[in-house]
């Protein structure tokens, strides 16, 4: 499976086990004969479901029943995406030191007088890190959007004559990429997703320190997010540091579920 499918096979999975913990949730809350549909009949959470879809989740509710402990983090989850999400939180000034950064713009994120407001995108193993400078310290930044790298869809395939329609630095068209977010938990993409009428992700940012995995991706919509750039020379900069950074990534957690799903199929009956 090339790293398309893989990421497409991950989006899945994501989406079946957030599902499966609201489940989870639903049964520790409810009577049991409350949650459970009459012999027959489909549960509606699964009906319509694509044949992927419904395979994770009949092995995910194995897992539930046969785990002795009710855990709601996903599988393959590193370190390196709690200690990122932690550090990096919207609104809150971090020391970046001389962290490279490529300079662009999200189309509806705007300054108070209107005006368009200019970010920086940086490099990172984790995580989605879109911030401005900070004005009051030196060498630090203030995030504006991070959100988990494994959540990201990457568009455009690297085109190099992707273009965003509109207005940016006096021009006609720019140098773009594209991307689509699952489950946004950074209070600016949330507002995207209210003006684009888009329904609202439930949950918010980790801030008390709770483990990532606790709010993954969801069945509500994505929201989408253009970079605009300068110039190309920028555009593919930042190109290769996301894909780069994501292919890697959704490698490892590739295998990391692959295996976890493999053990759950082994010791079921």
């Amino acid at each position: 499976m090339d790293i398309q499918g893989q990421c497409a096979w991950l989006q899945d999975f994501q989406q079946q086990w957030h599902a499966s913990a609201q489940d989870l949730s639903m049964l520790s809350e409810k009577p049991r004969s409350d949650s459970l549909t009459e012999p027959g009949s489909t549960p509606d959470a699964a009906s319509g479901l694509p044949y992927r879809a419904r395979c994770f989740r009949l092995l995910l509710a194995l897992h539930r029943l046969m785990s002795s402990k009710s855990s709601l983090e996903m599988p393959g989850l590193e370190e390196g995406e709690r200690d990122e999400l932690l550090r990096y939180q919207p609104g809150v000034g971090v020391l970046v030191g001389k962290m490279n950064r490529v300079k662009c713009s999200v189309p509806g994120l705007m300054l108070e007088d209107g005006r368009e407001e200019h970010l920086y995108l940086m490099p990172s193993g984790h995580t989605l890190l879109l911030a401005r400078p900070d004005t009051v310290k030196a060498l630090n930044a203030e995030p504006v959007i991070a959100e988990p790298l494994r959540l990201v869809v990457l568009h455009n395939g690297g085109d190099e004559n992707a273009k965003a329609s509109g207005s940016f630095w006096g021009n006609a068209e720019a140098p773009s990429l594209r991307l689509q977010v699952f489950a946004p938990r950074s209070p600016a993409l949330r507002m995207l997703a209210g003006l684009r009428g888009a329904k609202q992700p439930s949950g918010g940012y980790p801030r008390d320190g709770l483990a990532s995995g606790t709010l993954t991706a969801s069945t509500e919509d994505p929201v989408e997010v253009v970079l605009v750039f300068p110039d190309d020379k920028r555009k593919n900069i930042a190109w290769k540091l996301l894909s780069q950074a994501h292919a890697q990534l959704m490698h490892r957690l590739f295998n990391s579920v692959l295996s976890f799903l493999s053990a759950v199929r082994t010791k079921s009956p």
